[in-house]
C-alpha cells in the first residue's frame, strides 16, 4: 500500500517541478523584456532631451532682453546691401551664409546671449540652428525687422 502512495507524491512532485520550471522560464523572460523596455525608455527620453534648440522669442521679448542685458549681442544675418538699408540699434552684421566661418571672430563666447534677425525669420531660424549645432548655448531667434516695432538705424546717406 505505501508504493502507491509514494508514485502519486513522486508524480506530484515532477508535475510540480515541471510547473515551476515554466513558470521560472516565463518569469525570466517577463524581466528580460521589462528590462529592455525601460533601457530603451531611458535612451529614447534622454536623446530627446538633450538636443539643445534655439528658442524663437517675440519682437517685444527682444526688446525686453536687450534692454534688461546690455552685453547682449544682437546679429543681423542679412547682407550687407540689406544691413546698410537699416538696422536695429547696436545690430552686428554676420551673414547667415558666413556663420561657419566667422562666427568664432565675432561671437568668441560660446555661453553668452545671442539674439538674432533678418528680414522675416527663414534666415535667422538657419543661423540660430547652425550657432546651436557649433555649440552656442544662448540663442534667441526674434524673426525679422519686418516685424520689429521698433526704432531702427537708418545710414545717413539713406535717410534722405
Amino acid at each position: 500500500m505505501t508504493k502507491p502512495q509514494f508514485r502519486e507524491i513522486d508524480s506530484s512532485v515532477g508535475k510540480t517541478a515541471k510547473f515551476l520550471k515554466r513558470s521560472s522560464f516565463t518569469l525570466l523572460l517577463a524581466l528580460t523584456a521589462a528590462i529592455m523596455i525601460a533601457a530603451a525608455l531611458i535612451v529614447l527620453l534622454t536623446s530627446c532631451t538633450a538636443a539643445p534648440s534655439a528658442r524663437t522669442i517675440d519682437a517685444q521679448t527682444a526688446l525686453q532682453m536687450i534692454e534688461d542685458d546690455p552685453s547682449a549681442i544682437i546679429i543681423d544675418v542679412r547682407t550687407q546691401q540689406e544691413f546698410g538699408q537699416g538696422h536695429i540699434p547696436n545690430a552686428v552684421l554676420l551673414p547667415n551664409t558666413e556663420i561657419e566661418q566667422r562666427a568664432a571672430e565675432i561671437l568668441p563666447y560660446k555661453d553668452e546671449k545671442i539674439l538674432l534677425y533678418c528680414r522675416t525669420g527663414r534666415r535667422s531660424a538657419e543661423a540660430a540652428q547652425k550657432l546651436i549645432d557649433m555649440g552656442y548655448l544662448r540663442v534667441y531667434d526674434f524673426g525679422g525687422i519686418v516685424d520689429w516695432p521698433y526704432q531702427i538705424e537708418i545710414p545717413d546717406d539713406r535717410a534722405e
